[in-house]
């Protein structure tokens, strides 16, 4: 049950006592299971017995008093890459005008960026073809500056999956793969690798200032 909205029964202005707060929490929790079963009722819905809302009750009480109201949400991270090797992110964003904008960032085990560039597109069609572009462009960047072994990754999960021969490469962007295999191949010690969007944060960030560029 969330914590705002717990109801709040007053025991010690109604009785003038101290009650522990597993009581309290217990309580509060049976009052508002016993609403929401009525509330069940009332619409026609089947109510459990007496001995399954009580266990309910004491699991929901539990579950409740073991949470932690000031833990955060875990924050997603990619891995660095092995001493001797490189990790390309890349990112893209696409308008239905048929411009976008592809971001391509290249960094060292130790984190720190080496090379890096921004490009717009135009004539793109939708969002998974400017996200294929946007690996062309990375690739490019790498082979120019040969940073390989390289992985690179993207938070778009079907290019990176056509990439990896889990879907077919049978796309309005097949062309664009076609090149993508062709750059791999020559650079070599190429990988491919899907990572949360969270994670990007630098391509993000850089993409957002070419997309003001842009608009």
């Amino acid at each position: 049950m969330d914590r705002g909205m717990r109801p709040n029964l007053g025991w010690e202005k109604i009785w003038n006592v101290s009650v522990p707060t597993k009581v309290k929490n217990i309580s509060d929790v049976a009052a508002w299971y016993i609403c929401w079963q009525l509330r069940e009722a009332v619409k026609g819905e089947r109510v459990a017995p007496a001995a399954t809302s009580a266990f309910s009750i004491h699991a929901l009480t539990e579950n409740y008093g073991a949470s932690n109201p000031k833990a955060l949400p875990r924050e997603d991270r990619c891995p660095k890459p092995l001493p001797g090797q490189y990790k390309l992110n890349v990112d893209a964003c696409f308008f239905p005008s048929g411009q976008g904008a592809a971001v391509a960032i290249i960094r060292n085990h130790t984190g720190e960026a080496v090379v890096g560039g921004a490009c717009p597109l135009s004539n793109i069609i939708d969002a998974s073809t400017a996200e294929a572009m946007a690996l062309r462009f990375g690739l490019q960047i790498i082979d120019e500056n040969g940073c390989s072994p390289s992985t690179i990754e993207s938070d778009s999960l079907e290019p990176i999956n056509s990439c990896n021969g889990v879907n077919d490469m049978w796309s309005p962007y097949t062309a664009i793969l076609a090149d993508c295999f062709q750059l791999a191949h020559r650079i070599g010690n190429i990988s491919f690798k899907h990572c949360p969007r969270n994670a990007n944060k630098a391509g993000i960030t850089l993409l957002g200032l070419v997309m003001i560029q842009i608009l």
